[in-house]
């Protein structure tokens, strides 16, 4: 960078990107830079927090109103999202068929899907997309602020899309990054190609090819930023994290992550399996549950089968205290409180969840839970239908995630890993491998650096 002050745009829409961008060394490496002014896009009701949690002599928060955006290319975006033919669209549309009973919906996606096998179609979707849709809906921050690079923390979202848009008309160059292992197969066409790309491991670098369509050169692989976090980590004391808990440091607990809405049932149901399990004593008689919430749930927000053997977490900042589900923020002591809780378990319980990558960058054992409680359930209610999705059969594939298909299997394989903590240790670092790329604390240095020289 030369002695002029350069000006990049940085726009947070969801709670996600905050933490993989804000919470990191991606922002905070950034933010060192005297030379460097740095303009935050976030919501209008949200410029508090983040003037209160993130402002600086070089950061300036601006609250933008909510999109602009016509019947016509709404559509156009919700067709765009179902063009890709695998196994996560697949699953996406059959839930909703079985839902919602649409069966003319569901025939058109899947005509949807089979368009998008070509690649034709999918860059035709995104030229028809990027010539019709609104490209002033940030005009005024553009003339205020006249940015010389805007970065997007997720070339999925529309705001980030729509950002885009206006950047490419101005001639200003954008760096977008993938947010999330999931999203190049799950969430059809990318709308918006930015000149330069930013991904977390070589997977996702050759979907970027393949499937969206970047050249390899313009992609930089970091690793993941928010995984910094865990790199020599110095847990909380054992005493007071077990005590927040009203747990004695001397229980060992099951760190169980649950997958709710449709599922909610039959998660439900493996809950009274293992307390059940617990109570039968086929576990051993010091261990408990912990169930971890999604961030964006409050208490009461969904019914839980209850126990004195579980407790559960409820992580996250809520913008609302109301018994509902809505917007949150992680702060830096939930980032704290993931790495303690994963660090003090004694495994990982999950259905296909992001968990599972975290537990393994600790080399916690993960069990994969693939039944449905006590009966066989139609498809949006089957757990065992998750395992559909594309990006998590990388992490099958390696055998350092298992799959448990009953409760005999769950409660032989929770018993096996208790007695065996190392058991699949060769497996795990397999996908630590494979989805992390280096585990070494500078993923998020790595991330800003090549920002910056895009300047």
């Amino acid at each position: 960078m030369n002695d002029k002050l350069k000006t990049i745009f940085i726009p947070i829409y969801h709670a996600w990107e905050s933490r993989n961008v804000l919470r990191t060394d991606v922002f905070l490496e950034l933010k060192k830079r005297p030379d460097l002014k740095i303009i935050l896009l976030v919501p209008e009701g949200k410029i508090s927090y983040y003037q209160e949690n993130f402002s600086g002599d070089n950061v300036i928060i601006e609250g933008a109103p909510p999109l602009k955006e016509n019947y016509f290319i709404r559509i156009l975006r919700k067709i765009s999202r179902v063009m890709l033919n695998n196994g996560s669209l697949y699953w996406f549309s059959k839930v909703q068929l079985t839902v919602h009973h649409r069966l003319s919906r569901y025939l058109f996606e899947r005509f949807c899907s089979w368009l998008g096998t070509l690649k034709f179609f999918r860059d035709l979707s995104r030229w028809k997309f990027q010539k019709l849709a609104q490209k002033d809906n940030y005009s005024i921050y553009f003339e205020k602020h006249r940015p010389d690079l805007v970065f997007l923390p997720d070339i999925y979202e529309a705001e980030d899309v729509y950002l885009g848009l206006a950047s490419k008309k101005r001639g200003v160059k954008t760096v977008g990054m993938v947010r999330s292992w999931d999203n190049i197969t799950s969430k059809g066409v990318c709308l918006f190609l930015p000149d330069k790309l930013i991904v977390h491991n070589e997977v996702i670098k050759e979907e970027a090819i393949k499937i969206i369509g970047f050249n390899g050169q313009d992609i930089a692989v970091v690793g993941l930023p928010h995984f910094d976090y865990y790199v020599n980590y110095q847990p909380t004391a054992k005493e007071k994290f077990f005590g927040d808990w009203g747990l004695n440091a001397d229980v060992r607990y099951l760190l169980f992550v649950p997958y709710f809405g449709t599922y909610t049932e039959g998660v439900n149901e493996i809950l009274e399996i293992l307390d059940s399990a617990l109570a039968a004593k086929q576990l051993p008689a010091n261990l408990k549950i912990v169930l971890r919430m999604p961030p964006s749930y409050q208490p009461g927000y969904v019914k839980l089968y209850s126990s004195p053997r579980i407790i559960a977490d409820y992580p996250g900042y809520k913008y609302s205290q109301s018994s509902d589900k809505g917007d949150w923020e992680f702060s830096d002591e939930d980032m704290f409180h993931l790495a303690d809780s994963i660090y003090y378990a004694e495994m990982v319980l999950n259905f296909a969840s992001t968990l599972t990558i975290d537990a393994v960058a600790f080399d916690k054992p993960v069990i994969n839970i693939a039944f449905d409680g006590k009966k066989k359930r139609p498809f949006a209610y089957s757990i065992s239908q998750v395992y559909a999705v594309e990006h998590f059969k990388n992490v099958l594939s390696t055998g350092g995630a298992p799959l448990v298909k009953s409760k005999s299997e769950m409660v032989e394989k929770i018993n096996a890993y208790l007695n065996n903590p190392s058991l699949d240790r060769k497996e795990r670092q397999a996908i630590v491998k494979q989805q992390c790329w280096r585990l070494d604390g500078h993923s998020g240095e790595r991330a800003a650096r090549f920002i910056q020289h895009q300047f």
